[in-house]
């Protein structure tokens, strides 16, 4: 016959709580782990795009992001021939905010990485990036265009000198204001100009991106609608409205404080499987 002295089973049980309990702080470990690097993961910003066509030609692509408090929009004349009419310059963007109560203050106007300021007089590259004395920018527009903020380099009656992103950027052509069409955005085929594109204030223009930065966002991008492109110099011309890009937003990590509660409920699991073992062992 075999007989179970007493002490072995007690410290058969101490051994299998023990067991429970170094696996159960194994997994709290593992926990902590991966909270530690949830919690330690930089915060993205978050980015939303909307694009626009039409049946004639023309296309063109708005990317905005929002990073703390910067608001930046990437504007790109997508247009895969070249144009041969002012009404097929991208010349300006209008947007909704939410319910419009943001308050924004412009900061730059500049070409984009892999664009130029082109001179189509001689079709020369004209150096630097800087297109503050040429694109304006101006909220309380209340629906002219297609929204209530607005970025233009055109005037369209709305946009003036006092509107300019920078003036230090310097006149590249025209007027000391947003006004006809030089400087609008154009494909990236456009190699040469027609006559009808011809204008007194020159032959200056954006081959094909521009990207502006605006300060005093706090919202996310998510609250950005009613994206209109805006083309030629009068609000007459094509007015095309954009729909955002499913799927083309960053994605935005989880705020800590649900990964925080995550882990949290992990170690309280943790801590009840502990408290049921002591109290079966007494």
């Amino acid at each position: 016959m075999h007989v179970k002295w007493p002490g072995a089973v007690a410290d058969r049980k101490t051994l299998m709580r023990g067991k429970k309990l170094s696996s159960c702080a194994g997994v709290g470990a593992r926990l902590g782990a991966v909270l530690l690097c949830m919690w330690t993961v930089p915060a993205l910003a978050d980015t939303v795009t909307f694009t626009t066509s039409d049946s004639s030609g023309r296309s063109g692509q708005a990317i905005f992001t929002v990073s703390g408090s910067t608001l930046t929009v990437k504007l790109k004349n997508t247009a895969t021939a070249a144009v041969g009419d002012p009404t097929f310059v991208l010349s300006a963007l209008a947007f909704d905010i939410g319910n419009n109560t943001a308050s924004l203050t412009p900061y730059s106007a500049k070409v984009a990485a892999g664009s130029a300021i082109v001179d189509y007089t001689n079709t020369s590259t004209i150096y630097g990036d800087g297109l503050g004395g040429e694109w304006a920018y101006k909220s309380g527009l209340n629906g002219a265009l297609g929204g209530h903020y607005g970025i233009s380099s055109a005037g369209f009656g709305i946009f003036g000198p006092s509107d300019l992103f920078d003036k230090t950027d310097g006149n590249l052509s025209g007027p000391w204001s947003p006004d006809g069409i030089q400087l609008g955005l154009m494909p990236a085929a456009q190699t040469t100009l027609s006559n009808s594109l011809d204008n007194s204030n020159g032959r200056i223009f954006v081959r094909s991106e521009a990207v502006f930065k605006l300060t005093g966002a706090n919202f996310t991008a998510a609250a950005i609608k009613n994206v209109n492109f805006q083309y030629g110099t009068a609000s007459a011309d094509a007015n095309l409205d954009g729909g955002p890009v499913l799927g083309g937003g960053a994605v935005v990590p989880l705020p800590v404080s649900v990964l925080s509660g995550a882990g949290l409920l992990g170690i309280l699991k943790c801590c009840h499987v502990m408290r049921r073992h002591r109290q079966r062992a007494i």
